[in-house]
């Protein structure tokens, strides 16, 4: 399992560096670190409204 995500991180970081690198040439480099944040703030403001701050402790596992 740890393989597997591992692989899944890394292909989804090439493909985030290939988007950055078409959106950059196509809307300029200021405009394209105005989206990464974009970005990172709204993935953020997703996760405190999951309700993931209040948990505790890792959920049991299905066998």
């Amino acid at each position: 399992m740890s393989a597997a995500m591992e692989v899944l991180g890394e292909g989804v970081g090439t493909l985030g560096m290939l988007a950055g690198g078409v959106l950059g040439e196509l809307i300029g480099l200021r405009a394209t670190v105005g989206v990464a944040v974009l970005g990172i703030a709204i993935s953020a403001l997703w996760a405190l409204a999951s309700g993931l701050r209040h948990q505790r402790a890792m959920p049991e596992a299905d066998a």
